[in-house]
């Protein structure tokens, strides 16, 4: 079963647009969340994760940066998604599973690593 999550960052940027994307992808269910990067807790989402639990369900969201914070958050999810056979679907950039979800954000992370080193930034 399709299952929508989405976020918005501020109380004035409205979620409609993410909404319709979302029920227009065949979600089921949409959760909404408003809240900034900074903050800890995403109770949409939570309720998202808790509905996608059998194998085969997805969770669908119209940009990566409206599901994770950061890369680390990302993977977490990302491992969490894939420990209950559950599907990835990111509308935007036509990523279908959560493998080769994986596999691109593995490369991403070579690409900026190998970006920071070539500019001089320091690595960790």
């Amino acid at each position: 079963m399709p299952i929508g999550y989405g976020r918005v960052s501020t109380r004035d940027q409205h979620p409609e647009a993410q909404h319709d994307a979302l029920t227009g992808a065949g979600c089921e269910q949409v959760f909404l969340d408003t809240a900034s990067e900074t903050l800890a807790g995403r109770p949409e989402l939570d309720k998202a994760l808790l509905s996608a639990n059998r194998a085969g369900d997805q969770i669908v969201v119209t940009k990566l940066d409206r599901l994770g914070r950061s890369l680390e958050n990302l993977i977490e999810l990302s491992n969490t998604l894939q420990a209950r056979g559950v599907d990835l679907v990111i509308l935007d950039q036509g990523i279908p599973a959560v493998d080769e979800f994986r596999t691109r954000i593995r490369r991403y992370q070579a690409v900026a690593y190998t970006h920071f080193q070539r500019h001089g930034v320091p690595t960790v």
